[in-house]
């Protein structure tokens, strides 16, 4: 451990540098007078967690799940691994994954109530809403918490594939897929595919959705994590805690910039058109933005769209009406040879093709965010096990105020 002198009020302090396993080394200014802050607007350079979950580095264009690279984890293991990896540390055997299995299927369930409190809400009610509202009502029966962390966060990653399923299908007028809780005969991917379609999937669309759920299962301290640790760490129950998290996914800049990259690519339309659009990113004066590119910590390759690039094109391989997977890699390739677009680092993002994938197999584009929700689930609830089992002070940061000093009436 290294440390450096830093000065306040002309008094002198010394404070430890603390070495990462991986990536940046930490200054520790816990020590720092209490009348003293550092500023550092969007937190870009603040650590204010330890965890062993995940790991990027932006500049390599590298997503370690608990040490493991993405791409080796996508290509050799299926999503119930993964979420036990995540949830636990290690990637299971035989026989604790069958027996994390049978808990997937004991806790495959909901309350009726939340079937009757769909009935209540607005077709027209955004599938994210939706979700939230029946986290939300999850959050309030006391009935559905359990002692034990681990069972606790079990339990909400099995009923995670439900209340998504119940809330995309309410958005499309549709009524609910009952499933027999107690039927084993699926899988985690497999019966949640039912409970949306209403049909046994495809092998095809089970491998597809399962790589999709692994790609987004868990990506550090992003705003949803962050703002689920900061739910979490005043003690809230857990759904609570998940409802927060589902809040900040929803937002354009979050886990709704695939749906927001949907629209774009719908807005351009066609190939003849790219030049325009990419002189109305460039521009200034234009606040038209080329979703999809770039990303808050990826300063290379996000190695995630490259898998996701492979997935979309086995997936259209077989659909005859592709124009957009035609679109998408010529802005792409043109986006990738203009020096602005180099200069700035901007680089496709998962989010760039997720969503053709999804549109391709059946997903409304207002539902692509309730995707997301259902695979960053498995993350918060590994974060938020780690608090758990961590003891998590509450977060409370400071501000740098800006307003008039005391002044009297």
């Amino acid at each position: 451990m290294n440390q450096i002198n830093a000065t306040s009020d002309q008094m002198c302090f010394e404070l430890p540098i603390f070495q990462a396993n991986l990536g940046n080394s930490v200054l520790d200014a816990s020590g720092f007078p209490v009348d003293f802050y550092f500023q550092d607007i969007g937190l870009k350079h603040t650590s204010f967690c330890q965890s062993a979950i995940c790991y990027i580095d932006g500049s390599k264009g590298l997503l370690l799940y608990r040490g493991y690279p993405i791409e080796e984890l996508c290509k050799h293991f299926q999503f119930e691994s993964i979420m036990y990896l995540l949830l636990f540390g290690e990637l299971p055997t035989s026989r604790t994954l069958k027996s994390f299995t049978k808990k997937l299927i004991k806790y495959r369930h909901i309350p009726d109530y939340c079937y009757s409190l769909l009935e209540h809400l607005p077709e027209s009610s955004h599938p994210m809403g939706i979700l939230l509202t029946l986290v939300s009502a999850l959050a309030a029966d006391s009935s559905q918490s359990l002692d034990d962390p681990d069972e606790m966060a079990i339990r909400i990653v099995a009923q995670m594939p439900i209340l998504v399923a119940l809330s995309q299908r309410h958005a499309r007028t549709l009524k609910p897929v009952h499933q027999d809780s107690n039927d084993d005969s699926l899988g985690y991917v497999p019966d949640f595919l039912f409970r949306l379609f209403g049909q046994i999937p495809t092998e095809h669309t089970v491998t597809a959705f399962d790589q999709i759920l692994t790609l987004h299962a868990e990506h550090e301290q992003n705003a949803s994590t962050c703002t689920l640790r900061v739910s979490g760490s005043t003690g809230t129950n857990a759904y609570a805690a998940l409802a927060a998290a589902i809040t900040a996914l929803w937002g354009p800049a979050h886990g709704g910039a695939n749906e927001a990259c949907m629209q774009m690519l719908e807005a351009i339309k066609t190939c003849d058109r790219i030049p325009e659009y990419i002189e109305k990113a460039k521009s200034k004066e234009d606040p038209f933005r080329l979703m999809g590119f770039g990303h808050r910590v990826y300063r290379s390759r996000d190695p995630r769209a490259d898998v996701m690039k492979s997935l979309a094109k086995e997936v259209l391989d077989s659909k005859q009406d592709k124009p957009l997977f035609r679109l998408a890699p010529s802005l792409e390739k043109r986006a990738l040879e203009d020096p602005y677009f180099i200069s700035h680092q901007l680089y496709p993002n998962v989010d760039y093709y997720s969503g053709i994938v999804q549109r391709a197999l059946g997903i409304e584009n207002n539902a692509f965010t309730t995707i997301f929700a259902l695979a960053r689930t498995t993350g918060w609830m590994s974060h938020w096990l780690e608090m758990m089992r961590d003891k998590t002070p509450i977060i409370r940061p400071r501000q740098h105020y800006i307003g008039p000093r005391k002044r009297s009436l």
